[in-house]
């Protein structure tokens, strides 16, 4: 979603608000916490201007499932694709790593593993740059790489916020809520649904808390 569009705007506060209503819901979060967490919603429109930078790269920006495409051969995954470039622009490289591993893999996956999983993709990054002639220690550093982690981290977890009420919401219910009001859900007030699911669905609360918490956890770090 583009924020500086209309529809943009709208998603975002929209979202913004559905994020507090789901931090309200948290015990393990608090006043200074959710303060925080909208001071660094608010950054994301810095976060996602075009800007002169060494490091920046072209980036997909919406890695989710359903734009990734794989073609199989014997039952093993021979190559892949991505789809769907609406909201393509220069970011910098670890957004589209992070948002695929945020937005894809397991929350317990992600907690226990995810700096081993940066870890492997720098160094298949060094190895993929080698074979075309390119020093990684110029083209991108490790020092580089990591300062990318810290700035990159929280604007990604935020829009893993804005993705995963829709994505762990029962399929059958997110077609009912989409059906009963689309732009509601969308653009308007979201959070009385993900309230409603709240009160019906346990589970629900319980994986959304999980996502929310690697937000929270994140936020601690910077209050």
């Amino acid at each position: 979603m583009q924020l500086d569009t209309e529809s943009g705007k709208n998603w975002y506060e929209a979202s913004k608000n559905c994020m507090n209503f789901v931090l309200d819901e948290m015990s393990t979060c608090n006043l200074n916490i959710k303060n925080k967490a909208n001071e660094e919603f608010k950054n994301l429109y810095e976060y996602l201007k075009p800007r002169e930078n060494l490091y920046n790269v072209l980036s997909h920006g919406d890695l989710h499932l359903n734009n990734i495409m794989f073609s199989y051969e014997n039952d093993f995954p021979k190559q892949c694709c991505f789809i769907d470039f609406q909201v393509l622009r220069f970011l910098p490289l670890l957004t589209d790593v992070l948002m695929l591993l945020h937005l894809n893999a397991p929350t317990e996956l992600r907690k226990d593993s995810l700096s081993e999983l940066l870890e492997y993709y720098f160094k298949q990054l060094t190895v993929e740059l080698t074979k075309v002639g390119l020093d990684t220690s110029v083209i991108y550093p490790k020092n580089v790489f990591k300062t990318a982690i810290n700035d990159s981290t929280v604007p990604v977890l935020l829009f893993n916020c804005m993705y995963k009420p829709f994505m762990v919401m029962d399929k059958k219910r997110l077609a009912e809520c989409i059906k009963e009001n689309s732009e509601d859900l969308m653009f308007g007030d979201r959070a009385k649904y993900i309230k409603r699911e709240f009160d019906i669905d346990e589970n629900y609360k319980k994986e959304l808390f999980k996502e929310f918490q690697l937000l929270i956890d994140e936020i601690v770090k910077i209050v």
